[in-house]
């Protein structure tokens, strides 16, 4: 396993919870009366949740803000930095960033956050339906260098849920040629047969392979003999829906069948 990446966890195995911005400022379902403050509250609260239960970790995401824009607007980007800046006051576990779809403010916001690592896509071209999302990955990759650091680490989606890429490959053949050619350090992939976790696994030259999606009360002890770690959002939530409050009863059975796995 990729020591910079895996140092950032104290087990072997680690949970990464997501927690869910309500819209930003800027996005068509943004509570004007509520503000900012009303994001903040309610990020705090999901945070202290699932801390408290013992996630290994958190990743701050505005997946509220639909339909994304492939470039973070000034008001979005300047309070996604400050939720995540108050709300880290609280916690003494890492944390990442996920800024859909602008991966290069995700690492701005990491960087004067302090963030572990920013989830994204870092490579590739993707059809979706809100455009041709052309990756970030040369842009962020120098400056990160140029800021001196090696942190924030990058997690790479190996699949995104937006749209498929131009190029067809298996998720294997997409990892190698990542692997060869940038410098993610962790590579997402959404639930699926366990066989193409061993492939991916095979071809990915050692990095950290996380379950970026699909992970539930019933799949999650199979899923990590394979994975590394995984993303979890929706069942943890409220029903069981992804922009659902975090749900404290369901975030304590689902970490109560997962600890002996992480210990």
């Amino acid at each position: 396993m990729n020591p910079t990446f895996a140092s950032i966890f104290s087990s072997s195995k680690y949970i990464i919870a997501a927690v869910h911005f309500l819209p930003l400022p800027g996005s068509p379902l943004y509570d004007r009366e509520g503000g900012v403050k009303k994001i903040i509250q309610r990020a705090k609260r999901d945070a202290q949740i699932l801390a408290d239960q013992g996630v290994s970790a958190l990743l701050f995401t505005n997946e509220a803000d639909m339909p994304y824009v492939q470039r973070l607007p000034q008001e979005g980007l300047a309070a996604f930095t400050a939720i995540v800046q108050e709300v880290k006051q609280n916690i003494s576990i890492p944390f990442g960033v996920n800024a859909l779809i602008d991966a290069m403010a995700g690492h701005a916001i990491a960087h004067a956050t302090g963030a572990s690592f920013i989830r994204g896509l870092f490579s590739g071209n993707y059809s979706t339906n809100m455009g041709i999302i052309e990756t970030q990955g040369p842009a962020i990759f120098r400056e990160r260098a140029n800021l001196g650091s090696r942190t924030p680490y990058f997690l790479h989606n190996l699949s995104s849920i937006l749209g498929p890429q131009l190029v067809d490959r298996s998720p294997e053949e997409e990892a190698r040629s990542i692997v060869e050619n940038t410098l993610v350090e962790a590579f997402t992939l959404p639930a699926c047969d366990p066989l193409i976790f061993q492939k991916v696994k095979a071809a990915a030259g050692g990095l950290p392979l996380v379950v970026g999606s699909g992970t539930s009360f019933s799949n999650v002890q199979s899923l990590l003999e394979n994975a590394d770690g995984a993303v979890i959002a929706s069942c943890l939530h409220e029903d069981g829906k992804l922009l659902n409050p975090v749900d404290a009863e369901r975030t304590a059975r689902f970490m109560k069948l997962v600890r002996p796995i992480l210990d």
